[in-house]
């Protein structure tokens, strides 16, 4: 199973904001989160795309992230 982890960049610090099936749905909730708590410490969301299960990896997989800015 796919999941798609919405972080949000806080002072190049990445904070996990939540979990969803899907990368449309982590866009929506980036954008719902931006409407809903007036947060100006964020900069800017990192989606990322994990397989459930899969063995750990080190560091940040470029091909596995989209990086969105704020007011999306």
């Amino acid at each position: 199973m796919e999941l798609f982890v919405l972080l949000g960049d806080i002072d190049d610090q990445l904070e996990c904001l939540g979990v969803y099936e899907s990368r449309e749905e982590a866009r929506a909730q980036a954008k719902a989160y931006q409407a809903t708590e007036k947060d100006t410490t964020i900069e800017g969301f990192v989606i990322e795309r994990r397989q459930v299960g899969a063995a750990p990896k080190w560091g940040f997989l470029e091909d596995l992230r989209e990086e969105l800015e704020v007011d999306i």
